[in-house]
C-alpha cells in the first residue's frame, strides 16, 4: 500500500531561479532547474544541498520528500520553508519522482507581490481548480473532491485537464494505470475525475481570516501531468 507523504522542511543555500519573461509560456508551472519528474538526488543536485546536510527528511517506499528552510527566494519574496514531494507513481519500487511543491511564508510577507511573479511565469490566473485525493484509507475509501474558487485572497492556476490529453482508443489503459497510484479513484470516478482534474494546478493564498486556504503559501502540484507520463512511458 502506498504511503501518504507529509511535508517536511529542510535547510539550504541557493537561491531559486524563476522562468524569465522572454522565454518561452511555462505551460506546465515549473520553476527554472526543476522540471517534474525529477528524483529526489537530482533536485538535491540542482538546489546543491548534500543529503548529509539534511535534517528533515523521510523517504519511504512509494513516496519521500524533503525540505529546505534557509530563507531563499521564491517569487520575489523570502520563504520560511519550501517542501518538495516524491512519488513512485507505478508503486512498484521504481524511481520516485518529484511531483509536488510547497512554500510557506512568514506573515509579514507581501503575497500580492508574489501573486504577481508567478503571474510573469505562469501566465493568467484560471477562476476555478477542481482537486481531488490520491490515497484512500481503511475508514474512508471514497475519493474526495475539492472546488476552489478564485478570490482576493486565493490565486489559481490550471493546466490542461486530464481528458484533454488520455489517446483516443486507450481511455481504458490509462484508466486502469491511473488507478494504481490514485487508490480512490474507480471506474465509476473516471469521467467526473478525468473531465475536471488539471495535469497540473497551482495556487497563492493569503493568511486572511476568510481565506479558503489559509497561511501565506503557494503550491504547485503536477501529480497528474506526473503519471500521465508514467503511464505514457510503459505502454510506448
Amino acid at each position: 500500500m502506498m504511503k501518504k507523504v507529509s511535508l517536511f522542511f529542510l535547510t539550504g543555500t541557493v537561491a531559486l531561479l524563476l522562468c524569465s519573461c522572454n522565454k518561452a509560456k511555462n505551460e506546465h508551472f515549473e520553476l527554472e532547474n526543476t522540471p517534474w519528474g525529477m528524483t529526489m538526488e537530482e533536485t538535491m543536485e540542482a538546489y546543491q544541498v548534500e543529503r548529509d546536510d539534511l535534517d528533515d527528511i523521510q523517504e519511504g517506499t512509494y513516496g519521500s520528500a524533503f525540505m529546505l528552510r534557509d530563507g531563499r527566494e521564491i517569487f520575489g519574496a523570502k520563504t520560511d520553508h519550501i517542501s518538495f514531494n516524491f512519488m513512485d507513481m507505478t508503486v512498484s519500487g521504481k524511481t520516485q519522482k518529484l511531483h509536488r511543491i510547497d512554500v510557506m511564508y512568514p506573515d509579514d510577507t507581501d503575497m500580492n507581490e508574489v501573486r504577481k511573479n508567478m503571474e510573469q511565469s505562469f501566465g493568467k490566473t484560471t477562476d476555478n481548480v477542481t482537486d481531488f485525493d490520491m490515497i484512500g484509507t481503511l475508514l474512508d475509501s471514497d475519493m474526495r473532491r475539492y472546488d476552489y474558487e478564485a478570490d482576493e485572497h486565493l490565486a489559481l492556476w490550471a493546466d490542461k485537464k486530464v481528458s484533454d490529453v488520455i489517446p483516443k482508443g486507450q481511455e481504458e489503459e490509462y484508466e486502469k494505470l491511473w488507478e494504481i497510484p490514485m487508490t480512490r479513484l474507480s471506474e465509476d470516478k473516471w469521467e467526473e475525475f478525468s473531465e475536471n482534474a488539471s495535469l497540473v494546478y497551482g495556487y497563492c493564498s493569503d493568511n486572511a481570516d476568510d481565506a479558503p486556504i489559509g497561511d501565506k503559501r503557494i503550491r504547485i502540484d503536477a501529480t497528474n501531468w506526473v503519471i500521465y507520463n508514467t503511464i505514457k512511458e510503459e505502454l510506448e
